[in-house]
Order: structure tokens, then sequence, then C-alpha cells
């Protein structure tokens, strides 16, 4: 059964591609420098040497800022270190030079707040290039006193409003909502060139990191097809992906997993060590190997130890136990002294080995009778 189409979930940028390329420019061979192999090493060390001091350079910088943000937080205890520490970067990005206010500027504003003001509330408003040609062909026409005698309430409110745009709070949520848009539409754009010259089926996704943020997970593909070749080999579309994506940043569920096994695996490890100490303290001797399958012929007859109170339902080593409340389990009762590994003495072990004898005779006994058995029975059946 084909797979549905997902133009529904989202907008796919369509790309045309040339059935051939052609060059465009004519390329001169340029001389190449023959250098020997000492240059070529002394070259790279150079490089490398100039990559780290600028790697620590950063670094510094990046602590700097950093310490700058931590002194916001305690100053200003209304959001994370992390939220000042993108504001300051992102108010040094905006930073720039500044251009004069001009009389055409401040005109051109204040007509289109006015022609906006007199329309009604439920028409659509106007953009300075909807007017601008007309006001342009009226500026041209009046005099230099006609321009300052127009322009000089016009002035001051332009000015009013650069100040407030300047000195207002700066938004970090917007600002990097409208930074990543920018940033992912210009990328778009030139992915579709990329993909219409060489032919590369291209598909990305970016979520937001941050539950603050107001970015919507962004979905680009090159091809169409390629949303049903996701489905096929992740049974999900683009779109969910990308919403349980967002989740998982967000959520740090990630982290979570992964401290969990981290814990899970330094437990069990924990166990053995644990296990393989109290097993010597207890022999009085070096022994070089646990064994949990065959402990009474490995450990017992060898060393007369025993293990008393094993808090699980089977004898075996943490790596085969699977459940991290039994590991927690054994490892409280080793660490409280509840199970313990204890030496026999000596008429204690004379008497486990005596039993263990008396049932292996006992076995071995259960099996000849076995085998009479059977070929007593064997010879009935042939001569009846």
């Amino acid at each position: 059964m084909p797979a549905k189409s997902h133009s529904s979930d989202f907008r796919y940028l369509k790309t045309t591609k040339s059935s051939y390329r052609t060059p465009w420019r004519h390329r001169l061979k340029r001389k190449q420098v023959q250098r020997s192999a000492a240059e070529k090493r002394a070259m790279k060390e150079k490089r490398l040497a100039r990559k780290v001091e600028y790697a620590d350079a950063l670094a510094a910088a990046q602590d700097v800022v950093m310490q700058e943000a931590i002194k916001l937080h305690a100053q200003f205890a209304t959001n994370t270190v992390e939220y000042f520490y993108e504001a300051i970067l992102q108010n040094a990005r905006t930073k720039g030079k500044r251009r004069g206010r001009n009389q055409w500027n401040a005109y051109l504003r204040g007509e289109l707040k006015k022609r906006n003001n007199e329309l009604d509330p439920m028409e659509p408003r106007l953009k300075a290039s909807d007017i601008a040609p007309e006001l342009s062909r009226e500026w041209k026409s009046m005099s230099k006193e006609e321009k300052e005698h127009l322009t000089k309430d016009y002035m001051d409110e332009l000015e009013e409003y650069r100040a407030n745009k300047s000195l207002a709070v700066h938004n970090v949520a917007i600002n990097s909502f409208h930074d990543v848009r920018s940033t992912l539409d210009s990328i778009s754009v030139q992915l579709s060139e990329l993909a219409a010259r060489t032919g590369a089926a291209i598909f990305l996704v970016a979520v937001r990191g941050d539950s603050d943020h107001l970015t919507r997970p962004f979905i680009y593909m090159s091809e169409e097809k390629l949303a049903d070749h996701f489905v096929m080999l992740t049974r999900l579309t683009p779109h969910k992906f990308a919403t349980r994506l967002e989740a998982c940043v967000i959520s740090g569920v990630t982290g979570l997993v992964s401290n969990y096994k981290e814990s899970y695996l330094t437990l069990k490890k924990e166990l053995t060590s644990l296990i393989f100490d109290k097993l010597n303290q207890a022999a009085q001797v070096s022994v070089p190997k646990m064994f949990y399958n065959n402990f009474d012929t490995q450990i017992t007859a060898k060393h007369g130890v025993v293990v008393d109170n094993w808090p699980l339902k089977n004898f075996v080593s943490p790596s085969d136990i699977g459940s991290t409340t039994e590991l927690r389990v054994l490892h409280n009762a080793l660490k409280t002294g509840v199970t313990t590994f204890r030496k026999m003495t000596h008429d204690e072990w004379e008497q486990w080995d005596k039993e263990r004898f008396q049932s292996a005779l006992l076995q071995h006994d259960d099996i000849d009778e076995g085998r009479h058995g059977m070929i007593r029975y064997l010879l009935v059946s042939s001569l009846t």
C-alpha cells in the first residue's frame, strides 16, 4: 500500500533541476607552489597552533560574557542565567552604526501613519511602498522651506520613536524567533539551489531548544518524495518526528535516559567489586575469581566459604540481574551486613562435604537405577 502524501502537514519548497550544467566562467590554471614535506609540516603546525590559540581566546571571551550574565542574574533575578547570556549576545549582534535622521524618512513615516489612522479599523493597513511613489513626486515639487515646515513635527516624532526603540526592553524570545526564522529561510533558498545544481536530496529539521522560545518545528525537504521515504524508514511523518524531537530536546529526556543507564551500569560494577571484596575477606586468602554457577565446587569446596541470607530468588552474577530494584536490594543487603560471606569451621566443612558426597551417591544410584530399569524394559519388550 503506497504511503500517503503529507503535503497537508507542511509547505514544501519546490525546485527545478536542469538536465545538465554548463560552465559560466573561464578559469586560468594557476601555477602551484611546490613545498617540501618539512615546509608542509611547519605550515600544518602553525595552523594548528593558531587554531588552538583562537579556541582558547574564544573560550576566555565566552567566560567573560557568562560572568556578566551571572551578575545580571544576581541583580535581576527574574530569568535564568542562560536568558541573560543570550540577551547579551543578541544585543551585541544588533548594535551597529545608526543612520542619521533625514526629512524624507520623517515625511514618509508621518504621512503613512496619518493615512493609516484615517482608515477604517477593518481595512488593511497601508505600507510605505504603497504610497512612496506618490509622496516622492510631491516631495520633489516642494521648496526647502516647505519641507522644513511640513517635517518639523514629523522629525520630533521620529526622534522619539528611535529613542524608544533603542531603550526599550530587549525581548530575547522574540529576537531569537526572528533570527531563527530569517536564517532558516535563507538556508532553505541556498539548499534549494544546491539541490537544483547537484541533484542532492536534502532533509533538514530544526526545533527550539528552550520552552521559552517561540520557534515552531521547521522542516525542509528538497523533494516531496523524501516524506514518503522518511515514513517508510521511521514509521513517522516528518511532522510527527519533528514534534517528538522538540519534546525530547526541551524535556531533556535523552539526558535522563543516559543518566539512568549510567547509574544502572555503575551499580552493577560496584556490586561486582563489593561481592569480590567480601568473598576475599571471608576466605582470608586471595581468591582469583568469583563463581556463581559452580559456587559449591569452586568456592565452598576449595575455600570453605558459604553465603548467608542471599536476598534474591536466584544466585546469579550482578551482570545477569536486569532489575535496578533487585540490584539496590542486593547492594543494601551486602552493605548492612544482612547478606554475608562466611567461612565455615573445620567441623562444619567436614559435615558439608559429607552431605555433598552422600547427595552425589544418591544421585548416582538414581541414575544407575534408571539405566537398569531401561535395560529391563528393553529386554522384556524384545522377548514379547
